[in-house]
């Protein structure tokens, strides 16, 4: 659901998380973007390793549906199987996300 009084203020988008050597080393800079249902959301390129923010404003109009499905895409990634035993498509190490009501 979005979040109270977001549909009146906007919101802000924000993930936190951290860009890993072993990607970087292979792949350098990545970019990130969110889609917010249907609304694109600004690109941000990271070009260095360790900490990273993720931080965009959302339009009001953008949360006026009753759920809210977010998707983050990075342009590059680790390929399935680069560590043994794990098939995953590998990327952005993230560790919250949230989408606040803008004050």
């Amino acid at each position: 659901r979005p979040p109270f009084a977001s549909q009146k203020l906007g919101a802000t988008l924000t993930l936190k998380g951290s860009l890993p050597e072993i990607l970087f080393s292979k792949t350098g800079p990545v970019e990130l973007s969110a889609k917010l249902n249907q609304t694109e959301l600004p690109k941000l390129k990271f070009t260095k390793v360790g900490d990273l923010l993720y931080q965009v404003d959302v339009p009001a109009a953008a949360l006026s549906a009753d759920q809210i499905l977010v998707e983050f895409t990075a342009d590059k990634s680790l390929s399935p199987n680069t560590f043994p035993n794990d098939g995953r498509e590998l990327a952005l190490i993230v560790t919250s996300i949230s989408l606040d009501t803008k004050k």
